[in-house]
């Protein structure tokens, strides 16, 4: 790990981002310390919803943005005022050798003493998995729902390497949604996932679900269904799509029953 951690501090786009107290986070950096990939092959596959993501201080915008003029060949503005706190967030084209990729930095307009720039970094942390983070001073975790944990960072990482994610975020969005659902598909659990698949199903609700239909679209089950827990059996397709309608939501209704479930539980 500390190799490859190495290679980012030596890279002199990331150089110039952190000796201006530039946070780097994301899936970026779980992507580079815990997969079998070099950071010129991560960085060649980017695409548009790939961005490396940094947070840095306003009163440094001018200085980043010069260290990487010659770097960029354009930007787009992005205003977000989450949090109380205004935010300019730009996202650069940037050009290092014979690469090309996105780089999409959040400049902080005001925090104290009180406001960090890691608690207003956190807010925007989904997954603990994408939580790690490198600045000047070393590597961390930007994350508190471990706090009770003898050992956050040892968490996020174990998590990490065991394919393991937990949600940290109340409220998904779709872009959020998608990103758990390509990790599901590689092979990553939600470590709160209260439903069962149809490979945990026993062999009795197996051969019933030959003789009865989904609850939402009314037709014949497959072998692509999640069982709710309160029993109730849905296509995973129709019950995706249910969840999708209900993304404002902290939480959905079973189609079925009405029981009341966090939709962080059912992803």
């Amino acid at each position: 790990m500390y190799e490859k951690i190495n290679i980012i501090y030596n890279n002199k786009i990331f150089f110039s981002l952190l000796k201006n107290d530039c946070i780097i986070y994301g899936d970026f950096i779980r992507t580079i310390l815990f997969n079998d990939i070099n950071l010129e092959d991560y960085l060649s596959s980017q695409s548009s919803k790939n961005y490396i993501k940094c947070f840095g201080s306003y009163k440094y915008k001018d200085i980043i943005e010069r260290d990487l003029h010659k770097h960029t060949s354009s930007c787009i503005d992005e205003i977000d005022y989450g949090f109380n706190v205004n935010l300019d967030k730009k996202t650069y084209i940037v050009k290092d050798d014979k690469l090309y990729y996105f780089l999409e930095i959040t400049y902080i307009k005001a925090f104290t003493h009180l406001i960090t720039q890691k608690a207003i970094v956190e807010k925007y942390i989904n997954l603990d998995i994408d939580s790690l983070y490198i600045d000047r001073n070393g590597i961390g975790i930007l994350t508190s729902c471990y706090l009770t944990h003898p050992n956050p960072f040892y968490k996020v990482t174990n998590n990490i390497i065991n394919k393991k994610f937990k949600i940290v975020k109340d409220i998904l969005d779709i872009n959020l949604f998608e990103h758990i659902q390509k990790l599901k598909a590689s092979g990553w659990k939600n470590t709160e996932a209260y439903f069962k698949s149809y490979d945990n199903l026993s062999n009795d609700e197996k051969i019933n679900l030959v003789n009865n239909n989904c609850g939402i679209c009314y037709q014949q089950f497959n072998n692509e269904v999640i069982k709710l827990p309160c029993n109730h059996i849905f296509h995973v397709d129709c019950f995706n799509q249910y969840i999708l309608s209900n993304l404002n939501k902290d939480s959905i209704l079973c189609p079925y029953c009405v029981r009341r479930f966090s939709i962080k539980n059912l992803i």
